[in-house]
């Protein structure tokens, strides 16, 4: 029996189809993007329902939109270069969709704004509930956790393990870790392992375990008491946190740091200090620098955000199966620990 199509809609249809509102989009408007086979059963389905496609909207003018719900405040992410890098990612195949983008702030929508309507959704490390009301092969999280969406996530975990046995390739010495969003707290300051693996975020805290259990794997037992919760990878925090680390006695000679700008301190204050990279002090990263930004520093590089939006976006449209992808970094020696 037909349904009325004043009732139907290309978002309950793509639940009633389990796939993405850009897929149905795509088998009315942009046929070539779909198998015959996914294009004829999406028809099939709306000619039974009484729903005619979204052509009408598309007369009006009205392109589909995408919104991208961001961490925190707008401005502090787009002066990130990694949701830079993201967005391009996103835009490529946006362009090629004929879709808009729509920035969300989460903090904003976390306090009570309303989100506003879109035809899909992607949650960038903005933990907790979902926000939406969407169907779940509209909606994507990328490094984060929320209920119900298929997710595109990092490794951190494999990607800690293999930093910490690379560092502690060479024996010898102790080693201190300078980590992320460890405490809720907006102070540089030391952490015992148990505190931190308690109250981390879920990236971090995986990151964290991989240090620990890496170290341990090479038998430099764990850092307990050498572990830093920085609020933030800006370079007074950590300055701060370098400074303190290698004022301990003994003096570590490798650092892990959870991002590369830490990384890169880490490298000025070491040559501020005279000491001999990597002969007197090893420095491992984690991040998105490349040889031409930091030369010297041996680094966990992701795969690229450019590369993982294009993941996500072509999801979205139905190009590739919608499922979780875990994936891990790939070490990028150089000078700071060969």
């Amino acid at each position: 029996m037909q349904q009325n199509n004043k009732k139907m809609t290309i978002v309950t249809m793509a639940q009633r189809l389990d796939v993405s509102t850009a897929t149905i989009s795509n088998a009315f408007n942009r046929p070539d993007q779909l198998s015959a086979e996914l294009r004829e059963r999406i028809l099939d389905e709306c000619r039974r329902s009484g729903y005619d496609g979204p052509r009408r909207s598309r007369q009006k003018g009205r392109r589909p939109v995408l919104g991208l719900m961001l961490d925190g405040a707008l401005g502090d992410n787009l002066a990130n270069p990694e949701t830079g890098a993201l967005i391009r990612g996103l835009g490529e195949e946006l362009d090629r969709q004929q879709y808009s983008l729509l920035l969300l702030s989460g903090l904003a929508c976390r306090n009570g704004a309303p989100l506003p309507m879109v035809d899909g959704l992607i949650y960038w490390r903005t933990e907790g509930r979902r926000l939406d009301k969407l169907s779940e092969s509209s909606v994507v999280a990328m490094e984060c956790n929320v209920p119900g969406c298929v997710s595109i996530r990092i490794d951190q975990y494999t990607g800690g393990r293999i930093a910490a046995r690379h560092g502690m390739r060479e024996a010898g010495g102790t080693v201190a870790i300078l980590g992320l969003g460890l405490l809720d707290s907006d102070r540089v300051c030391r952490v015992e392992e148990a505190e931190a693996l308690a109250h981390a975020g879920d990236r971090w805290r995986q990151r964290l375990r991989g240090y620990l259990d890496g170290l341990e794997e090479a038998g430099a037992g764990r850092a307990l008491d050498r572990i830093w919760h920085l609020p933030d990878s800006g370079p007074a925090a950590a300055r701060q946190a370098v400074c303190e680390a290698l004022d301990c006695n003994p003096r570590p000679r490798l650092l892990l740091c959870m991002d590369d700008r830490i990384a890169a301190i880490a490298l000025e204050v070491a040559a501020e200090r005279g000491l001999r990279v990597p002969d007197d002090l090893r420095v491992i990263g984690f991040g998105d620098a490349s040889p031409k930004d930091e030369p010297l520093l041996t680094s966990l590089v992701p795969a690229p955000a450019e590369e993982r939006g294009r993941l996500a976006a072509r999801m979205l449209f139905g190009e590739i199966p919608l499922q979780d992808q875990l994936l891990t970094p790939r070490l990028l020696p150089g000078k700071s620990c060969p």
